[in-house]
């Protein structure tokens, strides 16, 4: 009892390729979950309401854009954007009643992008990048139910290669 699960997915993918070196691909995927957590009773229950049930709802959705381009025989390039919504619901209730006890929610909701370009030579593979990610996250369970947060990322590293062994010493500033 009250351990059920129900999921819907979907996810799709459309590539095209704009020159000979050069192609853009799209996703988008969305997943939507009712989930059962199950019963707590006995020496599990809540200390004011007793005996309770709990149910976590889920609902995301992802989506971005790539574009990737050969600049020569060794130099790649990939510009990426997405969009990311995660919303969860908690609910907790009664067991004997399905009263309400308490519920939480969440909505993280975020966009951002890539740059990435990639050199690589006969034992090295040399990536030069950089990462933008922008979030909000709204819930009753925070401060001012609202908060947000702004990350930016320059990185560099190289994969190198001999024989059997391969080593990648790289740098990163967030």
């Amino acid at each position: 009892p009250h351990n059920d699960f129900s999921c819907n997915n979907g996810y799709a993918k459309l590539s095209y390729d704009i020159t000979s070196v050069t192609s853009v691909i799209a996703t988008v995927s969305y997943e939507n979950t009712a989930r059962g957590v199950g019963e707590f009773s006995g020496e599990f229950s809540h200390p004011i309401y007793g005996d309770y049930y709990r149910n976590n709802d889920v609902k995301n959705s992802r989506s971005n854009i790539t574009l990737q381009s050969s600049l020569s025989e060794s130099t790649d390039l990939q510009v990426t954007a997405w969009h990311l919504r995660q919303h969860y619901d908690f609910t907790n209730r009664q067991l004997a009643t399905g009263t309400e006890i308490s519920s939480d929610s969440y909505l993280d909701d975020g966009y951002g992008g890539s740059i990435k370009l990639t050199w690589k030579g006969q034992q090295h593979t040399v990536v030069i990048g950089y990462d933008y990610d922008s979030r909000t996250l709204e819930s009753s369970t925070i401060a001012d139910n609202k908060k947000g947060i702004e990350k930016q990322a320059t990185y560099i590293n190289d994969t190198m290669s001999f024989g059997r062994l391969t080593i990648t010493p790289g740098l990163r500033y967030d």
